[in-house]
């Protein structure tokens, strides 16, 4: 089972994943490996992006003109900055449009699947989408039905502990490299 809603996840990645690099590079020239970064921060480490994976989708969009790249010194390396290009530009706003409509249509398609005396799909997953772990302010819960608060609380509880895992990733790898720069700081006094 496990296995199957793996390949879906990675499909609907994978889906996303030429628009999201046309976002970043719209805000700015990016190389490679900042494009990845911004990747996993934004997303607090959900998509941990193959480099196979990204730079097969650059060379993509390269080949298709809608980004360039200028090869820059940076350091004793030389790195490709990519550059979207007024196509690139053009297609993101196209595709974005596009995009809209289609989470329109799903967010339509899922009252379809509701059931009758169930909770509204669509008015949980804004309040999901507004709700933060934060800055908790349960007053929105008032007037829902028992069945509405036990689905919210199940999805806040389950937002709430993915981040504690993410949090709890980042810390680690902070400390790691609070480590490394304290052993050779120790070296260099």
């Amino acid at each position: 089972m496990e296995d199957i809603a793996d390949k879906y996840e990675n499909a609907m990645k994978k889906g996303f994943i030429r628009t999201i690099i046309l976002s970043i590079l719209k805000r700015g020239p990016c190389h490679g490996y900042q494009i990845k970064r911004e990747i996993q921060d934004t997303s607090l480490g959900f998509w941990d992006l193959q480099d196979s994976t990204l730079y097969t989708v650059l060379r993509q969009l390269n080949e298709k003109k809608l980004i360039t790249y200028k090869e820059e010194s940076v350091g004793d390396r030389k790195k490709k900055v990519y550059h979207l290009t007024e196509e690139g530009i053009e297609i993101h706003n196209i595709i974005i449009e596009r995009q809209n409509r289609i989470f329109s249509s799903i967010f339509s398609l899922l009252n379809l699947i509701q059931p009758e005396d169930g909770p509204d799909i669509i008015s949980l997953f804004e309040l999901a989408k507004s709700f933060s772990p934060l800055t908790p302010d349960f007053s929105f819960l008032e007037k829902k039905k028992p069945s509405e608060k036990i689905l919210i609380w199940k999805g806040i509880k389950s937002s709430i502990l993915k981040h504690i895992d993410i949090f709890q990733n980042m810390v680690k790898q902070l400390d790691q490299k609070i480590d490394i720069l304290e052993k050779s700081n120790m070296i260099n006094d």
